[in-house]
């Protein structure tokens, strides 16, 4: 006897199905809850303490993820939301490189020897290794792409890799702040202006180019990121006088400004404030966050060839199974691939 279903109940059905695809971003964040633990400074010297910086980019990295994994499982009521914030997860990651660049700067006297292999290198290597992931992928599904066709991929602004704008634009960043060393030494404010002259010809170039907006639509961020640590002692002693005043401002201007895509470098502005207030006034531990801040960089390349794959070869239905599959293949890989450049690659002399 076969039992007749209404049209309503289908809908509610399926309705229900793809909601489940929230239960993922709640996993994650009862991982988060869960092992999260928040205590007041005493000594407030810096903005960014090395902790908060890892446990903050884990926090960027999971953002990212899930804004890419939005237009793929988005039908819920949580899931949709993600499609705003990788955005700004993408600023802030600009913002954090400026600082913590600047601050090395400041710190070190001899900060630009080694600079292109401890920096640049160490994002080049793993790129190219992901490059060649990419390609073997195309291969293995009978898309093979030609070096021409590569190379072609780069200049054009669409590279294989999936999502890595962000780190060619790095790439490109990375060697004009050396040549600001070079050509300004130790002169902070000199560097600052070079890096913003130099930037500002860059996202020029990308326009020229045609590039997707994405590509220069968060490059201000570095700058003001390369400004934060300039001028960390003035800021210090605001927050020291001002603190409660300015983080309630920010937040009420951070709900103004949602959704209003004209005014997205002030909503931007806004929330680094957030963020910059809360790392100073207090110290986030959290070893899920922290484990993915210590492979955000390798989870940032994977993610996208781990959808890729996942979409193709086991499930490409938009329900939790196919996220959690996601979310856990890519976890597994960037540890993996961490490893790979960590233990074996940069041990060896480059």
């Amino acid at each position: 006897m076969r039992i007749k279903v209404s049209r309503a109940n289908k809908n509610r059905i399926k309705l229900n199905r793809m909601k489940q695809t929230d239960l993922g971003p709640l996993i994650i964040l009862f991982l988060i809850v869960l092992w999260m633990r928040i205590d007041i400074k005493d000594e407030q010297d810096s903005l960014f303490s090395l902790r908060n910086s890892v446990v903050l980019r884990g926090l960027l990295s999971l953002l990212v993820v899930f804004d890419h994994l939005a237009p793929l499982y988005g039908k819920g009521v949580i899931m949709p939301l993600f499609g705003e914030l990788g955005f700004i997860a993408v600023g802030v990651f600009f913002f954090l490189s400026g600082y913590g660049l600047m601050k090395q700067n400041l710190v070190r006297t001899d900060y630009h020897k080694g600079f292109i292999r401890k920096r640049l290198f160490k994002i080049l290597i793993p790129y190219l290794c992901f490059t060649i992931l990419y390609g073997l992928y195309y291969l293995l599904i009978g898309e093979a792409y030609s070096v021409v066709e590569v190379l072609l991929a780069f200049v054009k602004g669409d590279p294989i890799v999936s999502y890595s704008w962000y780190i060619m634009e790095i790439l490109l960043i990375y060697p004009i702040f050396y040549l600001s060393l070079l050509l300004c030494k130790k002169g902070g404010i000199r560097i600052l202006l070079f890096n913003m002259f130099s930037c500002a010809l860059l996202c020029l170039l990308f326009w020229v180019l045609a590039y997707r907006d994405v590509w220069y639509r968060s490059t201000y961020m570095y700058i003001a990121g390369l400004a934060c640590a300039l001028y960390e002692k003035q800021l210090i002693r605001y927050l020291k006088r001002y603190w409660a005043i300015t983080m309630s401002f920010s937040l009420i201007f951070v709900f103004i400004l949602y959704g209003q895509r004209h005014l997205f470098v002030l909503r931007q502005l806004c929330i680094q404030v957030l963020l910059m207030g809360l790392s100073y006034r207090f110290a986030f531990k959290n070893r899920f966050l922290e484990f993915t801040g210590s492979i955000s960089l390798e989870l940032y390349m994977v993610h996208g060839l781990v959808i890729k794959a996942v979409r193709r070869f086991i499930s490409s239905e938009a329900d939790l199974y196919g996220v959690m599959l996601i979310l856990a293949f890519s976890y597994v890989g960037a540890w993996l691939m961490r490893i790979l450049f960590e233990k074996i690659v940069f041990k060896r002399k480059i």
